[in-house]
C-alpha cells in the first residue's frame, strides 16, 4: 500500500476553546508552505507539511497569501474524550 494525499489542507489555530481570543468563527488565510521554515514538520513520509504557529507564519516574509475576498467558516473542535 502507498500513502497518498488527496488534499493539502492544514488547519492552524491561534486559540482553541477556553483560551483567550477563541472564536467559533474562523477567518481562513492561505499560506505558501515553501516560504516558512519553523523547523517542525508533520510525521508523514508523503509530503511533510510545516507545523508552524500562526505567529511564525505571519513573521515569514511573503508566506501569507492574499485572496480576492475574505473567507469565514464555522470552526468545529472535537471534544477531548480523555477528560
Amino acid at each position: 500500500m502507498t500513502k497518498t494525499r488527496t488534499a493539502d489542507i492544514l488547519a492552524i489555530f491561534s486559540a482553541t476553546p477556553g483560551q483567550p481570543g477563541f472564536s467559533p468563527v474562523c477567518r481562513l488565510r492561505f499560506f505558501d508552505k515553501t516560504k516558512v521554515n519553523c523547523g517542525r514538520t508533520e510525521p508523514d513520509a508523503v509530503a511533510p507539511r510545516p507545523l508552524c504557529t500562526p505567529q511564525e507564519i505571519q513573521a515569514s516574509p511573503g508566506a501569507v497569501m492574499t485572496t480576492p475576498r475574505d473567507y469565514y467558516v464555522h470552526c468545529l473542535f472535537l471534544q477531548n474524550k480523555s477528560r
